[in-house]
């Protein structure tokens, strides 16, 4: 197809439908969206995939062949453009994979008629189980999640480091730093590997920032390295940490979100606030010119969130050199009085629900002007319908109708 120039089409009205194909008042009944590969993120299933296959990344285009604003990816490829010809800058950015190996019950399955707790449907791979450790339960999984990393490295996607984390059953599997766009197909492609082999095991590996009513959320954050470093201060703290608010809008995009994001369990914490090696901040600064994204979890799409962040860092960068009114955080800011918080700069708190990030994002029009305001309206309306639709279930079905789709 691709030596001839044909291409796969879809209709145009997809684009305006949600994960049960509800449709949305921005559903077009006309026209189609030509799928353009991005050849350089072809790449091999792994080796236990019983059909010999491969996965590529793609751009829209229309019937002419032209980029569509409304497409994630080409949104995404012009930020980078922008910052690299205009600014003179480019990013490597390294995402962490943190998931939930969940089994199910099959004496109490989740129905439509029977609607038990997400607790009862599903039980964590392991429940001996803290940040690092290896009991003799876990051991037991090292050949379920060794079969993981060896998949993956096999098909050239390179884990650096994995480890258990916090919550029961849950992992996190670390990728290498990569410009964007191959940050983001190695992010894609990862995430599919480790789904079907847990699927392959009976077993359910879950993005949902919060799976479980008790214990550690989900997170994917996101490391994200300035080259050259010198105005990374312009870049994050004049740009990111200013429209941090309304980037959660994408970086954190359910309401099951936000429950995950707690004061004092090094989820970022409450307050709009950076600093050095400071994991109760959502804008982390490891070094001069890398710094960590902590408000983020699997539920994002990686273009919006990524783009949402660049396009904050360009803000920042357009308005020069400036003294910054928020001071590097030495400390946990939950831990501090009002005026100890001010001290350094900290007086706003970060949305505490998605309908007030969607709020800040509304309000922040030097953001939607960088990122496209049809694109981002057309985001506002389908994240609206889809919250109607959540909304329509209860606690423990609407848990559970996202637990098995990421």
């Amino acid at each position: 197809m691709i030596r001839e120039g044909d291409r796969i089409s879809i209709s145009q009205g997809n684009t305006g439908t949600l994960q049960n194909d509800t449709l949305t008042s921005i559903v077009n009944t006309t026209g189609q969206i030509l799928i353009e590969p991005d050849l350089r993120s072809l790449r091999r299933t792994h080796s236990k995939d019983p059909l010999k296959s491969a996965t590529v990344l793609s751009y829209w285009r229309s019937e002419t062949g032209a980029p569509l604003p409304s497409c994630p990816r080409t949104s995404l490829e012009t930020l980078i453009n922008t910052l690299q010809y205009t600014n003179a800058t480019t990013l490597l950015v390294g995402f962490e994979i943190e998931v939930t190996f969940l089994s199910r019950s099959p004496s109490n399955p989740f129905t439509s008629t029977s609607k038990p707790s997400p607790e009862s449907v599903f039980s964590p791979l392991t429940t001996t189980h803290a940040w690092g450790t290896l009991s003799p339960e876990q051991f037991l999984q090292l050949p379920f999640l060794s079969e993981i990393v060896t998949s993956l490295d096999e098909m050239g996607i390179e884990i650096i480091q994995f480890h258990s984390e916090s919550g029961a059953g849950q992992y996190e599997f670390i990728l290498p730093p990569h410009p964007p766009l191959l940050a983001i197909d190695t992010l894609i492609q990862a995430r599919q590997v480790i789904s079907q082999i847990a699927a392959q095991h009976g077993f359910r590996a879950t993005l949902h920032p919060k799976p479980l009513e008790r214990g550690a959320g989900t997170a994917a954050h996101a490391h994200i390295s300035l080259h050259p470093p010198d105005r990374d201060m312009q870049f994050f703290v004049g740009g990111v940490l200013a429209h941090l608010p309304a980037i959660c809008a994408f970086s954190m995009p359910e309401a099951s979100s936000y429950k995950r994001v707690v004061d004092d369990e090094w989820t970022g914490g409450k307050w709009v606030a950076w600093g050095t090696q400071n994991r109760e901040v959502p804008l982390r600064r490891v070094k001069d010119g890398r710094w960590e994204i902590r408000c983020l979890d699997g539920l994002a799409n990686p273009y919006f969130a990524l783009g949402a962040t660049i396009a904050a860092g360009l803000l920042g960068l357009q308005s020069g050199e400036q003294l910054y009114a928020q001071l590097d955080l030495p400390f946990n800011p939950s831990g501090l009085d009002d005026a100890g918080r001010a001290h350094y700069g900290v007086t706003r708190q970060m949305p505490g629900r998605l309908e007030e990030a969607v709020e800040a994002l509304k309000g922040d029009g030097a953001l939607r002007e960088v990122l496209d305001q049809e694109m981002v309206s057309d985001y506002l309306v389908m994240k609206d319908a889809e919250q109607k639709m959540l909304g329509e279930m209860d606690e423990a079905e609407r848990r559970v109708f996202l637990i098995e789709r990421y």
